[in-house]
């Protein structure tokens, strides 16, 4: 204890037991303030401010009053030791918390309860916490996320940050008017806010993220999450698929939900910069509560809001030939350039064993440049030694995959393969899409491998890719989609029943493009195809009169064409079937 907490107590001490009598031996730094009345205590020792502690009393109470101290001790001497003790006692517990703001919870209450539109009288905000800050990512617009307390509610300002000043930031405390609101597809919004301020600055926002990865009632209790800082540890039960402009959504299981109305939601750079796929578990956050409708959406804006990953070991999921001196193999996950050698890969057939002279990922994929390859002979590529982009070893219980071999094959130029056939109305039946190409070499194989099939200028989803060796040879038909056909598959661009335009490219090259009407120029094509007479070319395949409906069934859904075969002339047939 401090010399200056002794002498408080010897002072209360001295008014509280008034003469009782007290050794004066000098062992504290400083006198006690009287003396005792005989020349000796009685016992051994002192106890400091009370009284002696020997087997007997002391002499008695001091007579008279006390005498004026002597002075300062001649010796003043070292202290007489540490405090008696630690001090009263441990701290009394954690602090209180941090201070939150229930009254500016009732007014996001009171906004998000009002009907949308414009508000006046304004809706006050004060005194809410930025919790997060977003930026525009595709049609989702910019703005910001504001709470009272932990467990909300929250709001989604969407109002850009870059027009207010000053420009808030995550744990800025502020204070607005909110003059029009609205509910895009369940979530509130408020679109317009009036007189912004900042009352203070470093709010920790951490003191208001929920781990919701036990919760039971993301979907049922949407409602009372929306917009509020989560974080959710979760498993991607199926791959990533569109989920809004500029965004990929997946399944996401957590402890207590597996359902469809439960998914995590990211940009796609992020997916793609994050590397995790199908099997993957990670924590998502944190970030605000996002969804559609129904469907609770875990969100996760940036690459460092995804954390805790751990995924499957990666595996081979197929092979395929390019061309006779290429090949490509696809894994389940991006690999680990560093870990990606020549030697990593044996392409054996029954007559040989190959080893690429050269390797090349892209993307899940590694191409291979191997030596020639005999036509129509099968290979088997077994992978060892990569790793994926987390660290972790190939599976080595699937590590292989076949493809066939192929002769070799041109890239085709403008002009040498023509579009004949196409289905852009299937009337209403589970029939897909689809497009039919031509070969008219005599002597030439074309080589389709990562040419794409495409709708411009409408648009309807963005091109389609071939993602496998596909070759048409010479006086051969191909068809791109369908569930009918046999063709390829592949999942085309939405062509419009309206009109629209079909478009094959290769390395950027147009090799082929037919824009059409739903009649007077072109046949008005419903439940059936529009077939290119015999004879017109990838030139006169851009005039309507030369097309005519298809009439020959196929299939078992009642439509008509012919997928994958010459088409029959076209003497008058236009008009609607």
């Amino acid at each position: 204890m401090s010399k200056m907490k002794w002498m408080r107590l010897l002072v209360v001490s001295a008014l509280a037991f008034g003469t009782v009598a007290c050794g004066d031996d000098d062992t504290l730094p400083f006198d006690a303030g009287g003396s005792d009345a005989g020349p000796t205590d009685v016992g051994p020792t002192d106890v400091p401010l009370l009284g002696d502690v020997g087997p007997g009393p002391d002499g008695g109470p001091d007579s008279g009053p006390p005498p004026t101290d002597g002075g300062p001790d001649v010796t003043p001497g070292p202290d007489g030791g540490p405090d008696g003790g630690p001090d009263g006692g441990p701290d009394g517990g954690p602090d209180a918390g941090p201070m939150f703001n229930p009254a500016a919870s009732a007014q996001i209450t009171l906004v998000r309860d009002a009907a949308e539109g414009t508000h006046d009288p304004a809706l006050a905000v004060e005194g809410a916490f930025v919790t997060y800050v977003k930026a525009q990512i595709g049609n989702d617009p910019a703005g910001f996320f504001v709470q009272g307390e932990a467990e909300g509610p929250a709001l989604y300002v969407a109002v850009d940050p870059a027009t207010l000043t000053p420009v808030p930031e995550a744990g800025d405390t502020v204070t607005f008017n909110v003059t029009e609101t609205e509910i895009n597809q369940e979530q509130h919004r408020v679109i317009a806010i009036t007189d912004f301020a900042r009352s203070a600055q470093g709010f920790n926002v951490d003191n208001l993220v929920q781990d919701l990865s036990d919760a039971a009632d993301l979907i049922t209790g949407l409602d009372g999450y929306e917009s509020e800082l989560v974080m959710v540890t979760g498993t991607l039960t199926d791959g990533f698929g569109f989920a809004g402009t500029g965004h990929q959504g997946a399944d996401f299981m957590t402890a207590m939900i597996d359902d469809e109305d439960l998914i995590v939601r990211i940009p796609e750079d992020v997916v793609t910069a994050a590397g995790v796929f199908e099997g993957c578990t990670f924590t998502a956050g944190p970030a605000p509560m996002w969804r559609f409708r129904e469907t609770a959406q875990v969100s996760a804006f940036l690459e460092t809001e995804i954390t805790a990953v751990t995924c499957p070991a990666p595996t081979v999921i197929s092979a395929s030939a390019i061309d006779n001196v290429t090949a490509s193999v696809s894994f389940s996950s991006a690999l680990d350039m560093a870990t990606v050698m020549n030697g990593d890969f044996s392409v054996a057939s029954a007559a040989e064993t190959l080893v690429p002279t050269a390797v090349m990922i892209d993307g899940n994929d590694v191409v291979l440049t191997l030596p020639a390859t005999t036509a129509g002979d099968e290979y088997t590529v077994t992978v060892t030694g990569v790793t994926d982009t987390f660290g972790t070893d190939i599976d080595a219980a699937s590590n292989t995959a076949t493809f066939t071999a192929v002769g070799d094959a041109d890239v085709p130029v403008a002009g040498e393969l023509v579009i004949t056939e196409f289905l852009y109305d299937p009337n209403g039946t589970a029939e897909t899409e689809w497009v039919e190409i031509f070969n008219p070499s005599a002597d030439t194989t074309y080589e389709l491998f990562g040419c794409e099939i495409d709708d411009l200028p409408t648009g309807g989803g963005g091109a389609a890719t071939i993602d496998a060796s596909l070759q048409v040879g010479p006086g051969e038909y191909i068809v791109l989609g369908g569930t009918e056909t046999g063709g390829f598959a592949i999942s085309i661009p939405a062509l419009n029943n309206g009109g629209d335009t079909v478009e094959l490219r290769c390395d950027g090259v147009i090799i082929d493009t037919v824009a059409y009407d739903d009649g007077p120029n072109f046949p008005n094509a419903d439940g059936a195809t529009a077939e290119l007479d015999p004879g017109s070319d990838a030139t006169t395949n851009d005039t309507g009169s030369n097309w005519c409906l298809g009439t020959a069934g196929y299939g078992t859904l009642g439509l008509f064409g012919t997928p994958g075969a010459a088409n029959t002339g076209c003497p008058d047939r236009k008009s609607v079937v």
